[in-house]
């Protein structure tokens, strides 16, 4: 087992692995990756 650490982005399009984000959830994204809300759903 590799002992280096990677960070990973997960992205579940049309909620298959999870419930559909709750209102709001895509502005505290967008601030959690420190960018616009427009940029953010743009690359989302």
């Amino acid at each position: 087992m590799s002992t280096d650490r990677r960070r990973i982005v997960l992205f579940d399009l049309f909620g298959a692995i999870a419930r559909h984000q709750r209102p709001g959830a895509r502005e505290k994204m967008a601030a959690r990756c420190g960018t616009s809300v427009d940029a953010f759903t743009t690359a989302y």
